[in-house]
């Protein structure tokens, strides 16, 4: 019943809450979450324009910052640690639809949902794709664009489509 309620006021609510500028608007967006997330450990920003779906699935630590336009989808459980930056326009998902049934058309085909988890001190650049299933480490920066597809080992730069490691950090 929780799930059916956090949607319908996702759903109603999220829109006019989207668009209030300034510290109003930051002050709003993080009180609403709040209540909606299934956990969230301390301050976060929320940017105008964020869209959080199934924010019931969603658990995110201290210090989340959520830039304009981006999506996160909590339908199979999002775990976000402390100190997370996530750029403008990123979709993180933790549902995706199946195609594995060729009997089946593509929109009654079977969905899968799979757990995503962020480490600490993560910064998840413009635009990039993070995909059902992924376990992130600490202290890794995925570049602008990247799609990623597979676990990334902490203390790594990962870009790319399919995202690969370019680097380690410090």
């Amino acid at each position: 019943m929780r799930q059916l309620a956090t949607i319908a006021v996702e759903q109603w609510v999220q829109p006019f809450l989207a668009w209030i500028p300034s510290l109003t608007g930051f002050v709003v967006r993080y009180l609403f979450f709040k209540l909606l997330f299934r956990s969230l450990g301390g301050m976060c920003y929320i940017a105008p324009g964020v869209t959080m779906q199934r924010s019931y699935g969603i658990r995110a630590g201290r210090n989340l910052a959520v830039n304009r336009g981006s999506l996160i989808d909590g339908k199979g459980e999002v775990e976000i640690g402390d100190d997370v930056l996530i750029g403008p326009n990123v979709v993180i998902t933790s549902a995706q639809h199946c195609f594995e049934r060729p009997d089946l058309p593509m929109n009654v085909q079977p969905e899968k949902k799979a757990r995503v988890r962020i480490g600490n001190d993560v910064w998840i650049g413009a635009h990039a794709v993070i995909v059902p299933g992924v376990s992130i480490g600490d202290r890794v920066v995925i570049a602008a664009g990247a799609v990623v597809t597979r676990d990334v080992d902490s203390h790594s730069v990962v870009g790319g489509v399919p995202a690969r490691k370019i680097k380690d950090l410090p």
